[in-house]
């Protein structure tokens, strides 16, 4: 279960896996973004 069945249910659907990988990407984006932004204070 978890993650990895849903991982397993995306692969299965192309484009909830495109738009999965597309909200990931942009996710961590922001997150490093963010980081960067708190490091440089």
């Amino acid at each position: 279960g978890g993650i990895l069945s849903m991982g397993t249910f995306l692969a299965g659907v192309p484009e909830l896996g495109m738009l999965f990988t597309v909200f990931t990407a942009i996710g961590l984006t922001i997150l490093v973004t963010s980081l960067v932004m708190q490091a440089r204070r």
